[in-house]
């Protein structure tokens, strides 16, 4: 588990050092662009230094990025719940993103220079990476769904129980109601006040002897300090 636990650590730190590496590079590549010199010079009477620079500025960011989202998702401790699910999709998720940018970028190079033919070809093959890499996001994602599946399901199990502490079925149909309705929403039977401990304010069912949060007993009779009364009376 230490070893586990180290590794994680290390994979954080290399992850944040390729972060804080594509924060810098990005500024400093656009502010070289923006030099005057680089608006003089052309490649081949159609391409600026700028714009190359600007080119390899941003594929330097996206290779960073690779290394980014390699060392972030290593970092991730698989739980059999979420955090495996976005783990086993992280790598095809990156490439996706990666092939997207990396093909827009391209283009604006070699576009220029590229015949109608060279055109056809290129948004060809794009897009034959890009279905690559969608399928196999989607066959991962599928593989990973239980994972995801049991991540819902722990949190339906909590919030099932909070429902049932600020909700009451309806007499009639069922239907789950806030306890201050007076009428069910789904069948308008009356709904039966709810009974409330004095002493601590607890929810009570009509056939209970003794509150369940403080002991009390629910028989006014039975003692001069302690009785049940309907919320609203």
């Amino acid at each position: 588990m230490k070893t586990v636990s180290y590794k994680a650590g290390t994979d954080c730190r290399r992850a944040a050092q390729y972060l804080i590496t594509i924060l810098i590079v990005l500024p400093v590549g656009l502010l070289i662009s923006l030099l005057p010199v680089m608006t003089e010079i052309k490649l081949a009477h159609k391409l600026m230094a700028a714009d190359c620079v600007v080119f390899a500025t941003k594929m330097t960011a996206l290779i960073l990025f690779y290394r980014f989202a390699e060392h972030a998702i290593a970092a991730i401790v698989e739980d059999g719940r979420a955090r495996s699910f976005v783990r086993n999709i992280g790598k095809p998720l990156t490439i996706l993103v990666i092939v997207i940018i990396a093909q827009g970028l391209l283009w604006q190079v070699i576009g220029p220079f590229v015949a109608s033919t060279g055109k056809k070809i290129f948004f060809v093959a794009a897009i034959l990476l890009i279905l690559a890499a969608s399928g196999w996001l989607i066959f991962k994602a599928y593989q990973s769904a239980p994972y995801l599946m049991e991540a819902v399901q722990r949190f339906r199990n909590p919030l099932a129980k909070v429902m049932a502490v600020i909700t009451s079925p309806c007499p009639s149909c069922g239907h789950r109601l806030s306890k201050s309705a007076k009428f069910c929403s789904q069948c308008g039977e009356k709904t039966v006040e709810p009974l409330t401990c004095i002493h601590c304010g607890a929810s009570l069912a009509p056939d209970q002897k003794y509150c369940w949060q403080c002991g009390a007993t629910t028989n006014p009779g039975d003692s001069k300090d302690t009785e049940v009364f309907f919320d609203g009376e």
